[in-house]
C-alpha cells in the first residue's frame, strides 16, 4: 500500500474541488491588510490606554497591600530561626541533626 509521494500529490491535484470551496486568491494580501489596520489602530492610542489602566491597577494594588501589610506588627522576629523550633526544620532532618 506504499505509494510514492509524487503520485499522491498528483492524485490530489487532479481531484475535483467542491463547488463551495473558496478561492485562496488574495488571501495573503487580505491578511497583511488586516495586520496593518490593527497596527494603525493600536498606534493611535489603544495601547497607551491599556498601559495606563494596567499601571493604575498596579499602583492601587500596591497601595492597598502596602497599607495592610504596613499596619501589622511582625508576630515573631528573625531570631525565631535560632529558637528551639529550628530543630523541626526539614533541612535539619535531612542532615541528621537533632
Amino acid at each position: 500500500m506504499a505509494k510514492d509521494l509524487d503520485d499522491l500529490l498528483g492524485a490530489l491535484s487532479a481531484a475535483p474541488t467542491h463547488a463551495g470551496d473558496a478561492s485562496l486568491d488574495g488571501l495573503e494580501a487580505g491578511v497583511w491588510a488586516k495586520i496593518d489596520q490593527t497596527r494603525r489602530a493600536q498606534a493611535v492610542g489603544g495601547g497607551v490606554r491599556v498601559q495606563l489602566a494596567v499601571a493604575l491597577v498596579a499602583l492601587a494594588m500596591g497601595a492597598v497591600v502596602g497599607g495592610v501589610a504596613g499596619d501589622r506588627q511582625p508576630v515573631r522576629s528573625e531570631a525565631a530561626l535560632l529558637s528551639e523550633d529550628a530543630g523541626l526544620a526539614f533541612s535539619v532532618a535531612i542532615e541528621g541533626g537533632a
